[in-house]
Parts: C-alpha cells; sequence; structure tokens
C-alpha cells in the first residue's frame, strides 16, 4: 500500500475511513443501518457499488447529501472534499451512536 495518501485525494484512503466510520466503529448504528434496508453485504461489495450505497443511506438515513460526486471521489485529488466527508462521516456516527445510546437507557 506504499503511495496510497490522503493528501493526494488517494480514494483508497478515504473509502476505508467511510468502511469503518459506518460499519465498524459503532455496532449499534451498523445494526441500525442493516435494520433500515441497508444490505449486511455492503461491506463487500467493490468500491464503485459501496460509495453509492454510502451516497443513499447518507441522504436517506442520515438527511446528509454529498457535496462531491462520485467522479470526484474516485479520481486522485479532491482531497479535501474526500477529507470533509469522511469527517462529516464520522460526525453522524457518533451523534447516531449517542442517540441509539440515549434511546436504550
Amino acid at each position: 500500500m506504499a503511495g496510497l495518501s490522503a493528501k493526494d485525494g488517494h480514494p483508497t484512503v478515504f473509502l476505508k475511513i467511510l468502511h469503518y466510520a459506518l460499519f465498524g466503529s459503532s455496532p449499534s448504528v451498523r445494526d441500525y443501518l442493516f435494520a433500515n434496508g441497508i444490505d449486511r453485504d455492503t461491506v463487500h461489495l467493490n468500491d464503485l457499488k459501496f460509495f453509492k450505497t454510502v451516497a443513499y443511506l447518507l441522504v436517506n438515513l442520515f438527511g446528509y447529501k454529498t457535496k462531491i460526486t462520485q467522479d470526484q471521489f474516485f479520481k486522485y485529488g479532491y482531497a479535501e472534499m474526500k477529507m470533509l466527508l469522511c469527517c462529516d462521516v464520522i460526525c453522524l456516527v457518533k451523534r447516531k451512536h449517542k442517540h441509539l445510546k440515549m434511546h436504550r437507557s
């Protein structure tokens, strides 16, 4: 994986962040996604299908529309936009985790 760089906007770096944020960081958020129609096999999709599913779930389950297009995401560059997307997704997941935790109590 030498040469993969976030500062260069390598899409693989940001896909890993999105994978972890949505499906690895919070079991309660992951279960929420699955309970709301997101296929359990999403984590195994190819990069393009995974990103399309992420864009769908962000709009439909989090009310968030990405500011970066699919084409921009998969090109080198656009590092700032990709980083902002990842930061926003992390914040959305943290907020949802907290919300789910409060409703469990």
